[in-house]
């Protein structure tokens, strides 16, 4: 028969610098569920008023809600699991990065059944289907349930394989419309990979990395799953007529890189952006994304402060290869995006002025400044 899945996703209050992009997580949990018989749907919103949340839930029905949420929305997704609970005694589980770095506070929602940790595609799946059943597995692994009043902690097993997954679900998204604000500039978004090798302070992939020890969690998909994916969703929504790659770093596989810059304009042929890092790419490879269609480039500058890259960040990155890094991407006729962040700890006036003058020198097409935030479990949160 099917359970019926209604994903909870809380946004930010919409703002002209509020950027909302696709979940990928959600669409690809919703697209495992859907492949196994289930029903997923979305309740995407920045508010919690009651008579939206009633209207949702008489009109979905649902048998389960999955909650996702970062740090900075988990005050509205507790509000709202609230809100859902005290209409329906419907289980709730939750998942997203917060739940994976902060799992406790997470479990004092009151009423939850559940939360994630981590990847969730086989786990998540393996728990819809012992509902459906009549009897919660509590075994699954990567999941903390709810019994008798405490806790069961399983604990993770290694990372979703990437391979024979399929495309993350975009229609419970109404995605052409989703994604219209952004088109010009973010284009269909997608993502190649998961996780990073790196251990920069601020960021919560070592906890992920840390989490699934001794399983490797970076990993990539395949290049023909990849291309094959944009190009199916390039022919569902035509008017997204440029590309976005989401991985934390697109150029880290060399081997990889060499066949999607190979394979890409064949398959795809339309205008594309990716991320990088300094010491991650070369002037060739620069040529080459430029060669397959690439037309910008994201790299993290974070600081102009040399010592705060290294001792506070552990971004061991000088200013001269920062410089170098943006004048092969220029020569290679790429557009530049340069990461700031303000308010890092031990941030003075004069870091903020080495900031400024290391921009000047690199003269990036457009800049992306952010205030530091103290995500938890992270080593600078600590």
């Amino acid at each position: 028969m099917g359970l019926r899945i209604l994903f909870l996703y809380p946004l930010s209050s919409p703002g002209p610098q509020v950027y909302r992009g696709y979940h990928h997580g959600g669409g690809q949990l919703a697209a495992v569920l859907r492949d196994h018989g289930h029903f997923p749907s979305l309740f995407a919103t920045h508010t919690c008023r009651k008579q939206e949340v009633e209207a949702v839930l008489s009109r979905e029905k649902p048998d389960i809600i999955a909650a996702t949420s970062t740090t900075a929305e988990f005050p509205l997704t507790r509000t709202l699991i609230e809100t859902i609970l005290r209409r329906d005694r419907v289980p709730v589980f939750v998942g997203g990065v917060h739940a994976t770095i902060a799992p406790e506070e997470v479990t004092s929602i009151r009423g939850i059944q559940g939360l994630c940790r981590g990847d969730g595609e086989v786990g998540f799946l393996r728990v819809v289907d012992s509902l459906e059943q009549g009897d919660l597995d509590k075994d699954v692994p990567g999941f903390w349930f709810r019994s008798s009043g405490e806790w069961i902690r399983n604990s993770p097993g290694p990372p979703t394989p990437l391979e024979g997954l399929p495309f993350p679900d975009r229609e419970i998204f109404e995605y052409e419309e989703w994604a219209r604000p952004t088109r010009k500039i973010m284009g269909a978004e997608f993502l190649g990979s998961r996780g990073c090798p790196f251990r920069c302070t601020y960021c919560c992939t070592p906890l992920y990395n840390d989490l699934y020890k001794p399983h490797v969690y970076s990993r990539r998909r395949p290049v023909k799953d990849l291309l094959a994916e944009v190009k199916a969703v390039l022919v569902r929504y035509p008017s997204l007529d440029r590309v976005g790659f989401h991985d934390d770093i697109f150029t880290l596989d060399k081997e990889w890189l060499s066949v999607f810059c190979e394979e890409y304009p064949k398959v795809v042929g339309r205008p594309f952006w990716c991320n990088t890092r300094v010491g991650c790419i070369t002037a060739h490879e620069a040529q080459m994304l430029s060669k397959a269609g690439c037309f910008r480039v994201h790299v993290a500058i974070e600081t102009g402060s040399p010592w705060l890259r290294k001792e506070v960040l552990c971004r061991d990155i000088s200013d001269e290869q920062i410089v170098e890094t943006f004048a092969f991407l220029k020569g290679a006729g790429l557009r530049r995006l340069a990461f700031n962040m303000l308010g890092i700890p031990f941030e003075t006036e004069e870091t903020i002025q080495q900031t400024v003058a290391l921009n000047r020198r690199i003269r990036p097409d457009r800049v992306h400044v952010t205030l530091f935030q103290p995500y938890p479990g992270t080593a600078l949160f600590h």
